[in-house]
């Protein structure tokens, strides 16, 4: 139960922190673990693909580097805003994926539930992906959206615009 609760204020902080580069990045480098760093924004970092958690983020990241003569290094994983608003702000070209809120809430929701064994509601999630998409409006001029499904269907006319 303490743990569940624990998970839940961590999973809320994330969400709020992760609107704001500033605060975020150095958390990030502080707290977090080698992999998670390697997966941001870096001096080499030649494309940004982010999305809220289950919008088919992994699915994009193999498919564009499977079809690359060489590879290339891409920020992508962190699932937070501040990933994206840091690759506008730095001209790096930069994919957003979108997947529609129910959808990614529940698949969201059924991940966390089973691999962590702990319970985050529903309205938590939404909340955190409306925040997550309300926080890059300010932003959306310097990145490319794209759907779920136009990513699982049709990911070359993606990478093509």
């Amino acid at each position: 139960m303490l743990f569940s609760y624990l998970d839940s204020i961590r999973y809320e902080c994330h969400s709020i922190l992760g609107t704001y580069p500033k605060v975020y990045f150095p958390l990030l480098s502080f707290l977090s673990n080698r992999k998670r760093n390697q997966r941001r924004i870096l001096n080499d970092t030649e494309l940004v693909l982010e999305a809220f958690p289950r919008s088919a983020n992994t699915f994009a990241v193999y498919a564009f580097q499977m079809n690359q003569a060489k590879p290339i290094k891409i920020a992508h994983h962190l699932h937070v805003p501040a990933q994206i608003i840091a690759g506008v702000q730095q001209s790096i070209p930069t994919l957003v994926i979108v997947r529609q809120p129910e959808n990614s809430v529940y698949s969201t929701i059924i991940r966390r539930n089973i691999r962590r064994g702990t319970t985050i509601s529903a309205k938590q999630v939404l909340r955190s992906w409306i925040r997550f998409y309300e926080s890059l409006i300010p932003y959306q001029s310097g990145f490319v959206v794209a759907t779920f499904e136009q990513v699982t269907t049709d990911f070359g006319l993606v990478i093509e615009r």
